[in-house]
């Protein structure tokens, strides 16, 4: 019998994970409109009817829906989830929002098939970042953009916002300051200082390193990235995009502009080039 490899395992774990994690769809479910407005605002400075779109980690539909209705787009939404795409079909409001199941490291489209292709909150859990981004350039037509709007998990924004709410409450460091046994205030110091560290080593290298998460939590039913497989940031995703002919457009945070690299989300648009550009050495 053959052994899986460490990639195959993560992928049949994020599989079973999110085919059977009821309460993670639900928090997807119960999300305002308004979680989805800056999201929207990005989407829409790249997008016009009647283009051809695809979203990558639809989750249960609810941006594909808000963006085919107010732009009046045909998108294709995937998610590698089953229960998923059962919730945003009994939700459906519109008829351009066509859902399917898809890996998005082996997409069933031709090349070139999609004028934008476009993903939210999704990428941190690829379990190969770098054999999603592929396939994403892949079926992007010449010309056509990538769109990509995600936590940025390099950033000490969301720990340092969490221990100061810890501190805020008098929860502080105490030993009833926990979750699910660890000390929460104490857990936020470590990630900032991790984080200090990535991103230290992203800024003076030139290189891609996609940093894994050693143990993506698939235990718990909440959100809070958890269960993200990488500490995605700007700087790998533009560096692997580059590398596949693709061309920076503009880096930006949803409130934080200023603060580049450090800002707490990150909405990434590449464009793909007409022609692959020259091997650049980068796997």
């Amino acid at each position: 019998m053959a052994t899986m490899t460490t990639l195959e395992m993560r992928r049949a774990a994020a599989r079973e994970y999110y085919a059977t994690c009821t309460a993670y769809a639900d928090g997807l479910e119960h999300k305002s409109d308004t979680n989805y407005s800056y999201a929207v605002a990005f989407v829409s400075r790249y997008v016009a009817a009647p283009m051809a779109l695809l979203e990558i980690g639809c989750g249960t539909g609810r941006l594909a829906e808000i963006i085919a209705t107010t732009m009046g787009c045909s998108i294709t939404a995937t998610d590698l989830s089953p229960h998923f795409l059962e919730v945003a079909g009994r939700n459906r409001t519109t008829n351009r929002v066509v859902y399917e199941e898809a890996d998005v490291t082996q997409l069933p489209y031709a090349d070139g098939s999609f004028d934008v292709v476009y993903t939210y909150q999704a990428v941190e859990h690829f379990p190969d970042p770098m054999g999603g981004l592929r396939e994403m350039a892949r079926v992007t037509r010449p010309g056509g953009m990538i769109l990509i709007i995600t936590p940025n998990l390099l950033s000490p924004v969301a720990p340092l916002r969490l221990l100061a709410l810890c501190l805020l409450r008098r929860r502080g460091f105490s030993l009833s300051s926990r979750d699910g046994g660890k000390n929460v205030a104490w857990t936020c110091v470590t990630e900032v200082g991790l984080r200090a560290i990535f991103l230290l080593r992203h800024t003076l290298s030139r290189g891609v390193l996609f940093f894994p998460r050693l143990e993506p939590d698939y235990t718990r039913s909440g959100h809070g990235d958890t269960d993200a497989t990488w500490r995605c940031n700007t700087l790998d995703m533009r560096r692997f995009l580059s590398s596949l002919g693709c061309i920076f457009v503009e880096a930006r945070g949803a409130r934080t502009r200023w603060l580049g690299p450090l800002a707490g989300s990150i909405h990434l648009a590449m464009r793909r080039t007409p022609t692959p550009a020259p091997p650049t050495g980068i796997p």
